[in-house]
């Protein structure tokens, strides 16, 4: 009996500089992969097509992932940074937030609250 076998598809990690008006794409640890772009919309086909020209291989044979996005100007990718840092706090804070909820109303509900009065004293 032969067992068939699932292969992931090939991922390639890109990332992106701001320069001059111009976004230049590199993959690490590809040779001749780099290339440059107007609009970070573009990223993936152009990407795609450097990557499969420089592997020798079709541009459907693998996947292409944006990383790191930089900006000449490091203030600005520090901003960039403090903002992404800023939203993952949030989300995690959020997380916190919803499971205290959730203990809140299976508390309130022990007690024999009714849904409606269970909403009244966590709204009010």
């Amino acid at each position: 009996m032969t067992v068939a076998r699932e292969f992931e598809t090939p991922t390639y990690l890109v990332h992106a500089v701001r320069c001059d008006g111009w976004w230049a794409v590199d993959c690490p640890g590809v040779d001749g992969a780099a290339t440059h772009i107007r609009t970070l919309s573009q990223i993936d086909t152009v990407a795609r097509d450097a990557l499969a020209r420089a592997l020798g291989v079709p541009a459907d044979s693998f996947d292409v992932v944006l990383g790191n996005v930089n900006f000449a100007d490091a203030a600005v990718t520090d901003l960039i940074a403090k903002a992404h840092m800023e939203r993952a706090l949030a989300e995690a804070a959020a997380a916190r937030a919803e499971e205290a909820l959730r203990a809140a109303i299976a508390a309130l509900s022990d007690l024999g609250l009714t849904v409606r009065d269970t909403g009244r004293v966590l709204h009010s």
